[in-house]
Parts: C-alpha cells; structure tokens; sequence
C-alpha cells in the first residue's frame, strides 16, 4: 500500500486537472501487484477478480453508454478498477465500487456539476477499503 499511495494521488490529480488516467500510472499499480505475489494461488484469486471486475465495469459502462446516450465510465476508470481489484477479495471490490459511485454523486450533489473526474473517487474508495479490512483483520501486513 505504501507504493500504492502516491500512484493514487497522483492519478487522483492528473484526472482532476485533465480528465485523463494514465496508462503508465495504471501499469504501476498492477505491475507492484504482481511483484507482490508469492504463490500460484494469489496469482489465480489476483487474476481472476481484475478480470470479473473488468468485465462487470465494462459491461456497466456500455449499459450505461446506451441507456443515457453518452460516455459514462471512461476507459481509464475501467482499466484502475480492473487493476485495483487485483489486491482485493470480490466483496471488497464490490464494496469499492459502491463506494465510488456514493462518492462521486455527493461530490455531484455538493459541487452542483454534472461531469466529475472519477479518478479520483475511484482511488479514494479503494482507499477506505483498503483501510478498513486491514484494521478488521488486524493485520495490516498484507497492504503494507
């Protein structure tokens, strides 16, 4: 977690000035995923949840795209979820998501704006997340 954090706020930054996540930023988080790893079991739980996170985040964006007739999820908000979810279990990642969408339409709702950089309440989210499962599990080995 440590490297992880500055990776978040810089992306965090660069999505509120520019409304862009960086591809090189996104590859840093799931490279120092995958150096972290120390058996084929956490590769395979890693793997699979970046994947069933990336297909559920895809398959909403374009349901969204076509239901309101515009770009709703970006390609890089995909590609950090999708890289994010690899350092949780699903139901964490699932209580990241609904924690990003919760912060973002407050965010929404206080700022009176209709467009958000959700960047960084993406990375806010896995933030907390990340967080509170190491204070529930009182282990905090395993984000460090």
């Amino acid at each position: 977690m440590i490297v992880l954090i500055p990776i978040l706020i810089g992306i965090s930054i660069i999505d509120l000035r520019k409304y862009i996540i960086p591809d090189i930023l996104v590859f840093l988080i799931l490279t120092n995923r995958l150096l972290h790893i120390t058996s084929i079991e956490e590769l395979v739980s890693s793997l699979f949840n970046g994947l069933c996170i990336f297909l559920y985040v895809l398959s909403l964006s374009f349901i969204l795209d076509r239901m309101l007739r515009k770009e709703t999820i970006g390609g890089g908000d995909i590609k950090l979820y999708s890289s994010l979810s690899m350092y949780q279990g699903i139901y964490a990642n699932i209580l990241s998501i609904i924690l990003s969408c919760l912060i973002g339409l407050l965010w929404m709702m206080i700022g009176k704006r209709k467009k958000i950089p959700f960047g960084p309440c993406i990375c806010m989210a896995y933030f907390i997340v990340f967080i509170c499962t190491c204070l529930a599990s009182k282990s905090c080995q395993t984000i460090l």
